[in-house]
């Protein structure tokens, strides 16, 4: 199961154009932000989606490849949610988005999927590139729909 996931990562990884320690390149843009959700659980598309989590790390290891970010004054933020519903390939096929509290735009530079055998529940991650002093971070789905990270950030 765990080589079946890897592999997964692996190949989604050589399609981003990403490879082992290779720099995330970044394209910082301002943006108007969605109105929000405070609560972790939204409804996009007709799937409905719960963030489990958001971490901030100075890199992002998976399988041994190790991806950091272009400018020191970055950092990886990987957003983990369930996928309580719906056809997880269509998740996977959204355009996602992080804003922070100065507008500062980033789209998601790495998406996997993962399925767990026994409880068959479906997580998706998300790897976005965000300044290391950002502390207000929303991230943004399709069809408006916005969730605020702030109280899941670690």
């Amino acid at each position: 199961m765990n080589r079946k996931i890897y592999v997964v990562f692996i190949i989604v990884f050589l399609l981003a154009g990403c490879g082992g320690k290779a720099p995330i390149p970044i394209s910082p843009t301002v943006t108007n932000t969605a109105v929000s959700n405070t609560n972790n659980t939204v409804s996009s598309g007709g799937i409905q989606l719960s963030v489990i989590s958001a971490i901030k790390q100075d890199t992002y290891d998976v399988g041994g490849q190790v991806f950091t970010p272009n400018s020191p004054l970055d950092e990886c933020l990987i957003v983990e949610a369930s996928i309580n519903g719906g056809d997880s390939k269509v998740v996977q096929g959204w355009a996602v988005s992080i804003t922070d509290e100065n507008g500062r735009k980033s789209e998601s530079n790495i998406t996997t999927v993962k399925t767990y055998t026994v409880s068959k529940d479906t997580t998706i991650m998300w790897l976005f590139v965000v300044a290391r002093t950002s502390h207000s971070l929303t991230l943004h789905l399709p069809d408006e729909q916005a969730v605020e990270l702030i109280s899941l950030i670690k």
